[in-house]
């Protein structure tokens, strides 16, 4: 009789009629609460069905019968990944693969849920354990993943292109492929592999976006922007902001054109260059910004400021928008709207001279972090170690901190140096205050350094190795900064100290 009621129940479940299947999963459990294999495909239906707290129950069940079994450890490691267990389900799949060492699928969960904890390099052992014994071409694909995130590119790059090689069809390994190529600063060269990710998968926004933020690096501006505008369908992405509103398209209106900040300090300040001429075309404009900018961009002609815009306006416009509204199509088109447009307010200028007076050496401006450094990997790391970046100052200069300084252990190395003179900016006012008063600001990509040079200041930007788009390709300059000199990194994490104390003893002996 068992064995019918399984038969029936696993026949049902395998015509998709869950609700019946479920019930007669129910009945026999009911009746044989041992049942292994109606246990376990009970639990599978389960969390077929999105209810996960109960089908892990089950798993738990089966588990807790047979210890051993990789089907059901592995089984339960899914549940417990849907329910966000992730270090719980990395256990499960560690004993499943011991268990069942050939098969490629538990290894792959496995590495997949390293990579999520933030391991790599147990994501990298286990994905070349796996592929010791299984050429699979998803295995490839992740093992990428892990040297991607240990900040070794060229590796990841031809380990994208071995899960390519052997499954063609694997559209994740095509779009990895044109990040690390993206990583290894070979914009033109990702743009084929976004291509093909996004013909595998046409509803998917994430290749299309990447290539757009590849074509912006390059200068095929025009290209680019459309596509930009997909950073808000990415998986996770947050909605934008007063979409209520129609998109301007640069006419005129009758009322208001509501300019959005998004993103970070730094994008605010790269692209509100661009809000007068927007200004000027709409007849008005009000800019929602984060606070601690409005001091800096409160004079911005036409444009009125604030942090939270609760009036009414004819039309939206985010501020990574504006240059493909406005027709910037190419690096050249960047001449008309220049970058340093952003001076000082004259009287935090005034109260910082006379709080400062006079250097008796060259004043530099210091940036070694933003307000969170959140990539760790070498390549994409901004922040630059801050005692290093202050052994390669000259020992004469007059160092201002350009930003405040939260961290205990930044604080202490910054007392610790007599050329360190206290300057806790307030907000970005003080901070391009401060700058203005530099001889230079040397810095790491970050809202600071992004204030340096909108108001004109002479800066030296130390970009991670795989740097964002505004950056460009040319080895010391950018378009979008025609003024300020970049000293970029030759390999993941080797930041330029060296150079830079080199540069910096020509530039003031």
């Amino acid at each position: 009789m068992t064995g019918d009621a399984y038969a029936r129940a696993l026949a049902l479940f395998v015509a998709n009629r869950r609700d019946e299947a479920l019930a007669a999963f129910d009945a026999l459990l009911a009746a044989d609460p041992h049942h292994h294999r109606a246990r376990l495909n009970r639990g599978v239906l389960l969390h077929q069905l999105g209810r996960d707290a109960e089908a892990l129950a089950d798993f738990d069940a089966l588990v807790a019968r047979t210890p051993d079994d990789p089907t059901a450890l592995f089984n339960r490691a899914t549940a417990r990944l849907r329910l966000g267990r992730v270090a719980e389900a990395a256990q499960d799949l560690a004993r499943a693969a011991a268990h069942d060492p050939d098969a490629a699928d538990i290894r792959l969960q496995l590495v997949r849920a390293r990579l999520d904890l933030g391991e790599p390099e147990a994501a990298l052992a286990d994905a070349d354990t796996g592929l010791a014994r299984a050429d699979d071409a998803a295995l490839h694909n992740a093992r990428g993943r892990a040297l991607a995130a240990l900040g070794r590119p060229s590796e990841a790059e031809a380990a994208f292109a071995a899960a390519i090689a052997r499954d063609p069809a694997l559209r994740d390994a095509h779009h990895n492929l044109g990040l690390a190529r993206d990583d290894l600063g070979r914009p033109a060269d990702a743009l084929p592999a976004y291509a093909a990710a996004s013909a595998l998968d046409p509803a998917d926004p994430e290749p299309r976006f990447c290539a757009a933020l590849a074509r912006l690096a390059l200068g095929d501006l025009a290209a680019a922007w459309p596509d930009f505008r997909l950073r808000h369908r990415r998986p996770g992405a947050a909605p934008p902001r007063h979409a209520h509103l129609p998109e301007w398209q640069g006419e005129p209106l009758a009322g208001p054109l509501l300019l959005v900040s998004e993103q970070g300090f730094g994008d605010t300040l790269l692209f509100a260059r661009f809000a007068a001429r927007a200004a000027a075309l709409a007849g008005t404009a009000v800019l929602e910004a984060p606070a601690p900018l409005l001091p800096l961009l409160a004079d911005i002609p036409g444009v009125a400021v604030t942090d939270r815009f609760a009036g009414s306006a004819a039309a939206r416009c985010a501020l990574p928008d504006l240059p493909g509204v406005l027709g910037v199509a190419r690096f050249a088109d960047l001449a008309d709207t220049p970058a340093a447009y952003l001076p000082p307010p004259p009287d935090r200028a005034a109260r910082w001279a006379d709080r400062l007076g006079a250097a008796a050496g060259p004043r530099v401006g210091i940036v070694w972090r933003g307000r969170a450094e959140t990539r760790a990997a070498p390549h994409l790391a901004r922040a630059i170690p801050l005692a290093a970046l202050l052994g390669a100052l000259p020992p004469d200069a007059d160092l201002l901190p350009l930003q405040p300084v939260a961290d205990p252990a930044d604080a202490r190395t910054l007392a610790d140096d007599p050329r360190v003179r206290p300057a806790e900016p307030a907000d970005f006012a003080d901070t391009a205050a401060l700058a203005h008063l530099c001889d230079l600001v040397v810095g790491a990509d970050s809202g600071p350094v992004h204030a340096a040079l909108a108001t004109g200041a002479d800066t030296w930007v130390l970009p991670p190795f795989s740097p964002d788009w505004r950056w460009a390709t040319d080895p010391e300059t950018t378009p979008w900064y025609p003024h300020a000199r970049l000293l970029r990194q030759s390999a993941p994490g080797h930041w330029p100290l060296a150079r830079l104390k080199r540069a910096l003893l020509m530039r003031f002996c």
